[in-house]
């Protein structure tokens, strides 16, 4: 299987997730900020292999007004982790837990309508950035503890790849490891959604290794 194959599997599979999300409109950048649209929305970043859940949309209209609205994070990795920025009885983890290591994780802070102005979604649009910008505009941010979002570090992925292609052993001893651990996974039943996507990119990776 080659790269760009497994790429466009992966992106078809974070895409069923984003097109189950009820109320959800998916825009590029060059969308951004022209078709934004009205009313009481929540703004979130995401790369085109990142899931959601079907429900983000129910669960947004119970957030408040506060600037930014930050949730945990699942990061489909070996090993397989949930990011919280504190930890209470109520985390949703799955996995290992681990703390932060920015304000915001990859996709899962989104932003308040009135905060979507160019020079800010500029600096907002990568989670980086925007840790730093959000403490140099003074944004207000409220966490939640409610998992809405997944990073899929896949061995695919370009922070992973680089580090597994020096040689074949080690890549397909990561591909077999982040099989197993997909497979292997417990669900709890809040996160019963990602059975199926789970099971795609598990097969997938499963087909790459031969």
């Amino acid at each position: 299987m080659d790269f760009f194959s497994c790429r466009a599997e992966l992106r078809l599979i974070a895409r069923t997730t984003l097109d189950a999300v009820a109320n959800g409109i998916v825009l590029t950048q060059a969308d951004l900020p022209h078709r934004l649209p009205r009313g009481n929305y929540r703004l979130f970043f995401l790369d085109d292999d990142d899931w959601f859940a079907p429900d983000t949309s129910e669960r947004l209209i119970r957030v408040g007004d506060e600037d930014v609205a930050v949730f945990p994070l699942l990061r489909l990795d070996v090993p397989l982790l949930t990011f919280i920025r504190q930890w209470t009885f109520l985390s949703p983890v799955i996995g290992l837990p681990n703390r932060f290591s920015h304000r915001y994780q990859t996709n899962n802070y989104a932003l308040h309508p009135r905060i979507c102005v160019p020079e800010t979604l500029s600096a907002m649009s990568d989670h980086m950035s925007a840790s730093d910008a959000a403490d140099r505009l003074g944004l207000r941010d409220v966490y939640h503890e409610t998992l809405l979002s997944v990073t899929n570090k896949s061995p695919a992925s370009a922070s992973v790849i680089i580090r597994i292609l020096e040689e074949e052993t080690r890549f397909r001893s990561h591909v077999a490891a982040f099989v197993a651990t997909l497979r292997g996974l417990m669900l709890p039943p809040h996160a019963r959604w990602l059975r199926e996507p789970i099971a795609r990119t598990a097969e997938l990776f499963a087909r790459a290794l031969g």
